[in-house]
């Protein structure tokens, strides 16, 4: 919004927001309230979020750049080296090499450091950073505001988006749920505060609770929304499991192929990247995107891997532990159980391949196998008595 003209406001704000500003520290939802007067306001030709200039980063809010983009974009730390931002600057064919993230930029703290990985999800607007763990005095989790829909209406969030690395925001009032679950969005003071479509992934904090609600998306008939973090807690805590994943040493990324009779490619895949417990694994014709990519983790028994989806963060599951031959996998959040551990070994004949074999029952052999046999059609995948079948006969794709 190309305009430079500066006004002076006047608004009520909570004295833990202005400290935690000054400090770079997260403030206490107890302290209490303070007139301000005579606040400038700036508006700048990157952003749409053009209310209280804050010179001060906080913890937590980070800077992200990527390469080709003229922009600052914003995101929200959910851990020491995972963030959060829109998929609409970050897809999953966004080489991580072109995106940096900066913590608490333009100050002598600040710290920067490419990308790791990168994820987007075909389920929710967001996209995922994995980089390397900031500094402890660089990082701040702020807790997802676990309230529903209907607790939200005409609450006032505070949006924040770095332009340069100047950290701005608006403060916004919330109106009742649609349909699909995100929330309409307009200026809570009629102070000129605004978010526009570009404002994408910039996240919307609880000043008062300091808890983090959810985060700007793109506009819908002309009104921007709130996309809210908690509907996506099971995606975001897979993704936490994929960045350990990332940055344990004894881990290592495939995909996995069986080879069809007509010697189609047909790789493990979780339909669509899904985030969600007891989603069916499947085999589909390989594309090796995330939904096809696992992680064999040694982190919790360095003899029996756990097939960790690169997509959901979640692990292949048995139900139940159940031991009856022909019962299919799903995918579950990981725990310790034996049902999500496998040996893995080569058939060691001319056939080749790996067998990935079932260690929760004893005595049994059963293998990871494709529900009807070897198949150019997607099919579930389960587990059945092993007798080296060319759907039994997996072979790794490995993945940087």
């Amino acid at each position: 919004m190309p305009n430079t003209n500066r006004s002076r406001l006047t608004a009520r704000f909570t004295l833990a927001a202005l400290s935690a500003v000054a400090l770079g520290c997260e403030g206490s939802p107890d302290a209490p309230y303070e007139e301000i007067d005579t606040v400038e306001v700036t508006e700048t030709a990157e952003s749409g979020i053009r209310g209280f200039s804050l010179r001060d980063p906080l913890r937590g809010l980070v800077k992200v750049t990527v390469t080709g983009q003229a922009d600052t974009h914003t995101g929200l730390q959910l851990g020491p080296d995972v963030v959060i931002t829109s998929n609409r600057w970050i897809g999953h064919a966004t080489a991580p090499a072109n995106v940096r993230v900066a913590a608490m930029p333009g100050t002598a703290g600040a710290q920067s450091t490419l990308a790791a990985g990168v994820n987007a999800s075909d389920f929710f607007p967001a996209a995922i950073v994995h980089h390397a763990d900031f500094a402890a005095n660089n990082t701040q989790a702020y807790p997802i505001d676990e309230r529903d829909a209907a607790a939200l209406a005409n609450q006032v969030v505070r949006c924040y988006e770095y332009v340069g690395d100047r950290l701005n925001y608006a403060d916004m009032r919330l109106g009742p749920a649609n349909a699909d679950g995100t929330i309409n969005m307009s200026s809570a003071f009629q102070t000129g505060d605004t978010v526009e479509d570009a404002d994408g992934g910039a996240p919307c904090l609880d000043t008062n609770r300091w808890t983090a609600v959810g985060m700007v998306r793109r506009a819908v008939n002309g009104t921007v929304q709130l996309q809210r973090y908690a509907p996506m807690r099971p995606w975001l805590d897979g993704q936490r499991n994929v960045a350990a994943m990332r940055n344990d040493a004894r881990n290592a990324r495939a995909s996995f192929y069986t080879l069809a009779p007509n010697g189609t490619r047909m790789c493990l895949d979780i339909p669509f990247g899904s985030p969600f417990d007891g989603e069916t694994p499947t085999v589909y014709p390989c594309h090796y995107g995330p939904a096809q990519r696992f992680w064999l983790d040694l982190s919790v028994d360095p003899n029996r891997v756990r097939l960790v989806s690169d997509a959901s963060g979640r692990c292949l599951d048995m139900p139940s532990g159940s031991t009856v031959s022909g019962t299919n996998y799903q995918q579950f959040g990981c725990h310790l159980g034996f049902n999500q551990r496998f040996t893995y070994t080569l058939w060691n004949d001319a056939a080749g391949g790996v067998k990935i074999a079932a260690t929760h029952a004893p005595g049994q052999s059963l293998c990871l196998s494709v529900e009807g046999g070897p198949t150019a059609v997607s099919h579930a995948v389960e587990q059945r008595t092993c007798t080296g079948s060319a759907d039994q006969r997996w072979f790794p794709r490995w993945v940087p």
